[in-house]
């Protein structure tokens, strides 16, 4: 599985020569372009963590009145589990995804590829902060395609009203359903069937 990181929109010249002049200065050495853009990437992902963090406080603060310990609790574990994703099987960027399906369509189809795979349920993504992430693992990389679950998954989510976020974190999530609470994420690939049907009677319980 791949690893997330941190997206440069587009690195500019003058942003990599930034960073080796910081470099310099702390290491008293040359660095090349590609040190610079590694360490300036790293950068990126540690504010984009930062963020993070203080969003998830922000939208704590928008809840009416004082908030529950158990909401907070809530929160914190529904954090907890996109930071596994993401350790587990990165996030791809928009740009990346595009990358990796082999598209050479213009800048402003390759932009909007995961977008339209989105919106059609033939990719699934989660909004971290102000941007569309695709968790790494629904992906074959060897082969530079979409796992052929992903799309079923997908529609069987939308029948039971379940969204996308959703769908994304039950599987990462422990459930009685399997045997030993083992998580769905881990049956996926090779028996995507028998998930879908623990999926069916999970979603299918009336509370």
């Amino acid at each position: 599985m791949a690893t997330g990181h941190a997206e440069l929109s587009e690195e500019q010249p003058r942003e990599i020569d930034a960073m080796r002049e910081v470099l310099r200065q702390e290491t008293g050495h040359e660095v090349t372009d590609a040190q610079a853009s590694v360490a300036l990437r790293a950068a990126l992902e540690a504010v984009r963590i930062e963020t993070a963090r203080a969003q998830l406080g922000v939208e704590l603060v928008k809840l009416p009145g004082t908030v529950p310990p158990g909401a907070a609790r809530a929160a914190q574990a529904t954090e907890n589990v996109w930071r596994a994703i993401e350790a587990e099987s990165g996030v791809l960027a928009s740009a990346q995804v595009a990358e990796l399906l082999g598209s050479r369509s213009s800048p402003a189809a390759v932009r909007s590829l995961a977008n339209d795979m989105r919106k059609r349920g033939a990719l699934l993504a989660v909004q971290r902060l102000n941007r569309y992430v695709y968790p790494g693992f629904q992906f074959d990389f060897d082969h530079g395609s979409v796992a052929p679950w992903v799309a079923p998954y997908a529609e069987l989510a939308s029948e039971f009203g379940w969204g996308q976020e959703d769908a994304l974190l039950w599987l990462w999530r422990p459930t009685t359903y399997l045997p030993n609470a083992a998580r769905p994420i881990d049956f996926i690939d090779a028996d995507p069937d028998m998930v879908f049907d623990v999926a069916r009677r999970a979603w299918g319980v009336a509370w």
